[in-house]
């Protein structure tokens, strides 16, 4: 009886241990071991070559992801599932070696100092300048210094009254002491001049979108009557040359076709096109000046404008 017993107790110890066999890497439990072989597997990707490398008893837990990994590493992916993975894991791991790569460092910084430096610029331009509406923009006043080298140009809101471009300018010193000589080649200066009319056309189109005409107003008069009375080099300075109007001379017998239209319909509005208008940015910089046109009679002092 008692050898009965004892027997019947160890068995009952003996089912107690033993339980269903489990994957040791996800534990999910199966029924017969060969669902568990094809389910590390197909899943897994794992294979099983004898039936010892799979205990059918439950094994203490110890680092789950850390054995995935390495079977992932060990053998190549076979299904679906684990070819995903495996494209995600590359993509991750390129993303991360470009994100810390040295050319990413140097463009970020790049970057940052482009902002800072455009942040200092806008802080400028609002701290010495009036921002205005386009609406409120009548015309464009342009400068190229050939002492510093530099170009500019801003926007008009009361032609007549607002100061030129010009008369704005200030050379910057040490600019100056850094060039080593500014070309004085006709050729050069002509590229110069001729590069500063399209950036002034391009601001214009933003202005002034569509056809642009130009409209003239003879101001002969006020000349002619304060150069009897004064020096013209000061009666041009009492109204406004340089100051508020640029002064143009044109040569003698070199008058462009569209300012002889002009000359032939004075205080009505002339079409032109665009290499018109170049024309008469490259001369004067500015979309409004003051033509001083020389005649068999008399001289003509003019004041045309570039419109809509």
């Amino acid at each position: 009886m008692g050898s009965s017993s004892d027997s019947s107790s160890s068995s009952s110890e003996e089912t107690e241990m033993r339980e269903k066999p489990t994957c040791n890497l996800c534990f999910k439990s199966f029924t017969r071991r060969a669902n568990l072989l094809r389910h590390m597997r197909e899943i897994h990707n794992v294979l099983v070559t004898g039936m010892n490398n799979v205990s059918p008893f439950v094994k203490k837990r110890t680092a789950p992801a850390q054995m995935f990994s390495q079977a992932m590493q060990s053998e190549q992916p076979v299904t679906k599932v684990d070819k995903d993975f495996q494209r995600f894991h590359d993509t991750v791991k390129i993303s991360s070696e470009y994100a810390n790569s040295k050319y990413v460092l140097d463009t970020i910084d790049n970057l940052n100092a482009k902002v800072y430096n455009y942040q200092n610029q806008i802080a400028s331009i609002r701290l010495h300048n009036w921002l205005i509406p386009k609406t409120e923009i009548r015309g464009l006043s342009g400068y190229l210094c050939r002492r510093c080298n530099r170009m500019g140009f801003s926007p008009i809101r009361d032609i007549g009254f607002d100061r030129t471009m010009k008369a704005r300018h200030t050379c910057d010193e040490n600019r100056i002491k850094s060039i080593k000589m500014v070309s004085i080649d006709p050729i050069v200066t002509w590229d110069s001049y001729h590069f500063t009319a399209c950036r002034m056309l391009e601001s214009l189109n933003d202005i002034i979108p569509g056809q642009k005409y130009l409209v003239s107003e003879d101001r002969s008069i006020e000349f002619d009557y304060l150069e009897r009375l004064i020096h013209p080099d000061v009666a041009k300075i009492l109204l406004g040359i340089e100051e508020r109007y640029y002064y143009y001379v044109v040569p003698h017998g070199q008058r462009p076709e569209w300012l002889s239209r002009v000359v032939q319909n004075i205080g009505k509005k002339i079409s032109v096109e665009d290499y018109e208008i170049r024309d008469f940015l490259r001369r004067v910089t500015s979309t409004y000046a003051i033509f001083e046109i020389p005649s068999d009679k008399s001289i003509k002092r003019i004041l045309i404008k570039i419109t809509n």
